[in-house]
């Protein structure tokens, strides 16, 4: 029986636990993992920095591969060919290299064919002589050639131009618009793409590539970018070539979507939304498909016949930095072709890209990790608990790189990490206003302040100043305490100073102990205020407070078969008032003759016939305000010097109406304080 009870209350005690503490640090834990998925959402900087680092640490993981097992890996990547095109290139020269890779598989063209007659003004043509006559057979003679081939990929490229707002005379703006080659070579094409490389908005390095543009007057969906192709959307240069080799027709790619993640690419589909930046899942930097050990070169096609590029998939693309087409990428700077192959690389591989934990595995295992934060917190200190929060911020980016290795899946790491920080401080602050809350009901909110200081040092003493000691306790309480179990006395002893707590606090007196039945209370002049309002104030409180307690120790004495009086000594004077105890062990005190004499005359009360006993120091300070009767001189313990004793609040009782205990409820439903006992009795007899 005695194992089964003791069973019963461990159980209730860790349920009291789980309530108090477990269960609002959970719910704690809950809510911040949520508000971190906001930043991420929303693309806020910080949480695009902290992806950024993950992914870019991932891709230090795993380290640049070597070409040879890159086209092991991706079997389409042994027919990449780079023909490198300098930026200076003659006009007959991109005609000749199509005309030697018309056997290619597919050719995509990374250069930004200028349409320059086009953008000539009309009264600036005659000014240019030959030369537009000289440009227009060059865009015919590429365009029959591209027409000829039916394997070429032409590109449209967004550009900032200076254009003049619509009902206004002399104003422009800048806006970015798509431009696109000459409407012949533009026609002749068999497949279009746009050429945009978008390096991110927090770091400028370029991780990601938008599958489709739309290049219309609007917004896309990472940047505003505006044209005058209305209603055209655009494949990006490494869809549209992974879509030419699988078989695609140009208005097949444009109707292509994503369904539950897969983007269908013929009879293929790769797992990836087409409405995200799709992860560039670099392998190595600018040699990544040089798999054959030959500088690929405009001049290298020279040499080459035609069957020699049979079934290839031809890049035109410049590859030297003057031409201002380089971008940063996780593995250094590489020319913006190469990022359009890194691209097709991963549309072709049969993983498709690397793609992104759903929402709510990310935020289950962020709310992982604050639960293991939650534990720590329970067991160290705040210290101990960081170091703990920065080795699961150090976990989380561990968890991403084996996902990305192993499972060829990316962990953002911003919701986990953001979680952690969040719930660190955010329990961090629960505690530190909890501890607040408690230290103020321990030493006031006004003594709090000046403890918690962190300019000064928390050292023992005080200052002297003239106050007021106020000294209550039950008389007969011992016996009392005799006929009743400590599980009745607690309640009943936590009511009655409740009661004379609440009433002090009210008049301005300040707690400073409790001994069992009794209560030691401190009254100081407040500042910048003349007079001895802290003798007034101290005298006002213990009648309030008899007034409280009297009645209800009525149905007290009921239960313990014991009449109970209440008795107040006060005592007014010079103490030390500060910080007492030990290094180890402070609390707020009060100490001199001052406060013993008024522990003393407390102790009186039978002796002078009155509930509420006033020294004469204390008398003369309050004798303006109100009369008191004088009860004599006494002698009390260890002081040879009389005291001179003033009482009021005669209250016996014998004096109290018979029907007291039945009129006991109306006359509480009038006395807040008093209902504070009442209902200390009742549940202390439960």
């Amino acid at each position: 029986m005695k194992k089964n009870l003791d069973s019963q209350q461990v159980s209730d005690r860790g349920r009291k636990i789980w309530r108090q503490r477990w269960l609002p640090y959970l719910f704690l834990a809950c809510l911040m993992t949520l508000i971190a998925r906001v930043p991420h959402l929303q693309h806020w900087r910080i949480a695009d920095y902290i992806d950024a680092f993950g992914l870019d640490g991932c891709f230090e993981r795993r380290g640049a591969l070597p070409p040879s097992v890159v086209a092991e890996q991706l079997w389409p990547t042994k027919d990449f060919l780079l023909l490198e095109v300098p930026h200076n290139a003659p006009p007959e020269l991109l005609p000749e290299l199509l005309e030697k890779t018309r056997t290619a598989k597919v050719v995509a063209i990374d250069v930004m064919l200028v349409d320059k007659r086009a953008e000539l003004q009309p009264d600036a043509v005659p000014l240019f002589g030959s030369e537009p006559a000289r440009w227009k057979k060059e865009t015919e003679l590429l365009a029959a050639v591209i027409a000829a081939n039916k394997n070429v990929i032409v590109g449209s490229w967004p550009q900032l131009q200076q254009l003049p707002v619509p009902g206004t005379v002399n104003t422009t703006t800048k806006k970015i618009i798509w431009q696109r080659p000459a409407p012949a070579i533009w026609k002749a094409a068999r497949w279009h793409a746009h050429l945009l490389v978008e390096p991110a908005l927090e770091d400028s390095i370029t991780r990601r590539v938008s599958l489709f543009q739309n290049t219309n007057y609007g917004q896309s969906s990472r940047a505003n970018w505006y044209g005058a192709n209305r209603n055209e959307r655009l494949p990006a240069l490494s869809l549209a070539v992974a879509a030419a080799v699988k078989g695609l027709e140009q208005e097949e790619i444009a109707r292509l979507h994503s369904q539950k993640g897969q983007l269908k690419l013929g009879k293929h589909g790769i797992a990836v939304s087409d409405s995200d930046p799709m992860i560039i899942n670099y392998r190595g930097g600018r040699e990544q498909f040089d798999n054959r050990g030959i500088h690929w070169n405009y001049v290298f096609a020279y040499d080459c016949e035609p069957e020699d590029f049979a079934g290839k998939i031809v890049f035109l693309g410049r590859t030297d930095f003057t031409a201002k087409d380089d971008f940063t990428t996780p593995f250094f700077d590489m020319p913006g072709v190469h990022v359009h192959m890194h691209a097709a690389a991963t549309l072709l591989d049969s993983k498709g890209p690397p793609l992104p934990l759903p929402l709510w595995q990310t935020s289950l295992i962020a709310l992982a990790l604050c639960i293991l934060l939650l534990f720590s917190l329970q067991k160290l200190r705040l210290s101990g608990s960081l170091l703990v929060a920065v080795l699961l911020c150090g976990l989380t980016f561990l968890i991403c790189f084996e996902l990305f290795l192993h499972y060829h899946r990316y962990l953002p790491v911003s919701v986990p990490v953001l979680a952690v920080i969040l719930t660190y401080n955010g329990v961090a602050l629960y505690e530190y206003g909890r501890t607040r809350a408690v230290l103020a009901r321990f030493v006031g909110t006004d003594l709090m302040s000046a403890l918690l200081n962190p300019m000064k040092d928390l050292t023992l003493g005080g200052q002297t100043e003239v106050a007021t000691a106020f000294f209550c306790d039950l008389r007969r309480f011992s016996t009392a305490a005799e006929q009743l179990s400590p599980q009745v006395m607690e309640p009943l002893v936590n009511a009655y100073t409740s009661t004379v707590t609440e009433v002090a606090q009210r008049f301005g007196g300040r707690v400073i102990d409790y001994f069992g039945d009794g209560v030691f209370v401190l009254f100081r002049q407040p500042r910048n205020q003349p007079g001895n309002q802290h003798a007034l104030q101290a005298v006002r409180a213990a009648i309030e407070a008899q007034k409280a307690v009297i009645p209800a120790l009525s149905n007290w004495s009921q239960v313990s078969q014991v009449e109970l009086e209440f008795a107040v000594g006060i005592n007014s004077g010079e103490m030390a008032i500060g910080v007492i105890g030990s290094a180890d062990h402070m609390k707020l005190g009060a100490v001199g003759d001052a406060v013993i004499v008024a522990s003393r005359v407390q102790g009186l009360s039978q002796s002078c016939q009155f509930d509420i006993l006033v020294t004469k120091d204390t008398y003369d300070l309050i004798s303006d305000e109100m009369t008191l009767e004088e009860c004599g001189r006494f002698r009390i313990k260890g002081r040879q010097q009389e005291v001179q004793i003033f009482g009021t609040g005669h209250i016996r009782r014998e004096n109290l109406p018979e029907n007291l205990a039945e009129n006991l409820a109306e006359n509480l439903s009038e006395n807040s304080f008093a209902t504070n006992i009442t209902n200390g009795i009742q549940n202390g007899l439960q």
